[in-house]
């Protein structure tokens, strides 16, 4: 729905003809080893089992010492546990209501997965967790007012019977410690050169910058993670908020359906640029996008159905 409403191109491209770049984003892979220590520390509680799980075949060996030391500092952060688990990596499938027949759609099914279901002062929450490398402001605004949670929340409600009150958002910021590479003899002998010039004595005590280890390089990561860099948010659903939200669904759910595909080119740049953009420059024509896409199953974190 989220990409839907970005760009209809770019969901045509994905959800329908289903094509994916073949390289993600580098923040995507860290999200994807933090989330995955995250789900292992939920379900056994084991610390040692979540940071070896907390990692990814694409990210840099640098990348998952980052993100196995923040996941080692977020449980030392928040234990004692605040709410009990219930359930961890929640998948649900519901068909979507219309908000005024109260009919379920033929056509439309809602289907998602949450990190968790905990249960906070005795209601049931949603749980999740998200990676930035930029806690401020505007990254919290964007958690407040996001839909895609509430959007949830109708239909894991109708699923169990149970009204959820609210989502936790549990929010990670990347360290952006830098790994030191050392210098080479050449750099060095430059640098020291620099330094004698610019010395009235003609001389320099200046040593050739070595390489760190990566166990160095952990203990600055670990030295670099304080309490900022982990926020928990509360956010409570007032009934009348989804009761917004159930006819949001139905009204996009319609257009997802009916509404012709464009480009909407105000996206197409925004942050690190959308991941289609080579294939839009070639008029959809993947033969001149050789080694950028593939065909790719939409929905892979979800259980595929079968036919």
């Amino acid at each position: 729905m989220q990409c839907f409403m970005d760009c209809r191109q770019k969901y045509q491209y994905r959800y329908i003809d289903e094509i994916a770049p073949i390289v993600e984003s580098d923040s995507l892979y860290f999200g994807s080893a933090v989330h995955r220590g995250l789900e292992s520390w939920f379900k056994y509680g084991i610390k040692d089992a979540a940071l070896l799980a907390a990692e990814f075949g694409d990210l840099p060996p640098t990348e998952t010492i980052k993100a196995r030391a923040l996941l080692e500092k977020y449980i030392e952060h928040w234990t004692p546990e605040q709410f009990e688990v219930v359930e961890v990596e929640y998948e649900f499938n519901e068909k979507i209501i219309n908000p005024k027949s109260r009919h379920r759609s033929n056509f439309w099914t809602l289907r998602g997965k949450v990190d968790g279901l905990v249960r906070y002062n005795g209601e049931l929450f949603i749980l999740e967790h998200k990676t930035t490398s930029k806690c401020d402001g505007a990254y919290i605004d964007r958690i407040l007012i996001d839909s895609q949670i509430a959007t949830y929340a109708c239909a894991i409600s109708r699923r169990l019977g149970e009204t959820v009150a609210g989502a936790i958002y549990d929010i990670l910021v990347k360290p952006q410690t830098r790994f030191k590479e050392g210098e080479t003899d050449e750099e060095f002998e430059a640098r020291r050169a620099a330094l004698i010039a610019k010395s009235k004595t003609g001389t320099s005590k200046a040593q050739k910058q070595e390489r760190e280890t990566e166990e160095q390089f952990r203990e600055r990561v670990l030295a670099d993670i304080g309490p900022d860099s982990f926020r928990r948010e509360i956010v409570r659903f007032e009934p009348e908020d989804l009761r917004d939200h159930q006819f949001e669904l139905w009204n996009i759910a319609k257009a997802m359906r009916n509404a012709p595909i464009f480009k909407n080119t105000g996206n197409c740049t925004k942050w690190s640029g959308c991941p289609y953009l080579a294939l839009c420059r070639a008029k959809g024509d993947l033969a001149l996008c050789e080694g950028i896409y593939e065909h790719r199953r939409a929905h892979v974190e979800l259980t595929e159905e079968e036919d």
